[in-house]
């Protein structure tokens, strides 16, 4: 299974910043913390401004490893992950104990899918700080996706004890869990991610799919609707919904779900033929065929392609 982990709109602090000094390499006066200010476009979202600064500290040998390291987070956040790599090799090859380079290399490995490397570089951060709460949940994802849940699940344990009160480590847990067959144990999870936090919309989901799963349709309506209350936009939610009401006969609602999907994604194949189906047991078979068509149209244009 797969699981779908409040934007402030902030006046950029760049538009506040004087023209920079052309004379300066970078545009940055030379007496400027370079460090500080990179570190200031980055929390800004300014990557870019904080790469042309990091370069400039590394240039001038102002707190090198902290630079590449910066950097590297900022190239990552521009997509750049083979330069977000080199940089963040290079800080653990001038520090090799640091912590936060080898937790970032894993995160940049992760988002390319290379998922042993990025293990075993969570796997030194840890050595070099046993209590990166982080790299313990990040490594349990790494782990399941490479089909090893029962490492997940120990590194959730870890990552529980070190932080008790942080709903997503049960959820994910609880999906871990749930891979094994150990459906008790995911449940107790889930049930403790709402107990910690009942606003946690991810939990509800979980669950939810859980007794769709298992033909508990009436359970599964109740918690992804109250998931949908706290995320109206968690589209998974609106898809697992229209599954269980439409087992339970309720195709009207179905339809009502999936049509909220197509609204976001009118070429999903598979969401076209569930509200076809639903429309086929109402006995609207122009408004299913119709459906039908329009799914085949755009497997044909996919094959094409």
């Amino acid at each position: 299974m797969r699981f779908l982990v409040a934007l402030l709109v902030l006046v950029p602090l760049a538009a506040c910043r004087p023209e920079p000094d052309s004379a300066s390499p970078h545009g940055v006066d030379p007496t400027t913390d370079l460090i500080a200010e990179a570190t200031a476009f980055l929390e800004e979202g300014d990557p870019q401004g904080a790469i042309a600064r990091f370069t400039a500290a590394i240039e001038r040998g102002q707190r090198v490893v902290e630079a590449r390291l910066g950097r590297g987070r900022a190239r990552l956040g521009r997509d750049d992950v083979a330069g977000a790599i080199e940089d963040l090799r290079e800080a653990i090859r001038l520090e090799p104990a640091n912590a936060e380079a080898h937790y970032h290399l894993a995160v940049a490995y992760s988002s390319n899918r290379q998922l042993e490397d990025a293990a075993r570089s969570y796997g030194h951060a840890l050595e070099h700080d046993p209590d990166h709460f982080r790299a313990r949940v990040n490594r349990a994802d790494v782990f399941f996706r490479l089909g090893r849940a029962r490492d997940a699940i120990a590194d959730c344990d870890a990552a529980i004890r070190l932080n008790p009160y942080e709903p997503a480590t049960h959820v994910y847990r609880g999906v871990y869990h749930s891979q094994l067959g150990e459906r008790a144990k995911a449940i107790a999870d889930w049930n403790r991610a709402i107990d910690i936090d009942p606003q946690f919309h991810l939990a509800y989901y979980s669950r939810g799919v859980d007794h769709g799963a298992h033909g508990e349709y009436q359970e599964a309506v109740a918690d992804l609707t109250r998931a949908l209350e706290l995320r109206p936009d968690q589209v998974d939610a609106l898809q697992m919904r229209a599954r269980a009401l439409a087992a339970l006969g309720r195709h009207e609602n179905a339809i009502d779900d999936l049509t909220r999907v197509l609204e976001k994604f009118p070429r999903a194949v598979h969401v076209l033929r569930a509200r076809a189906r639903s429309y086929r047991e109402l006995g609207d078979l122009e408004r299913a065929d119709i459906d039908e068509r329009t799914a085949a149209r755009i497997e044909a244009g996919v094959r094409g392609s």
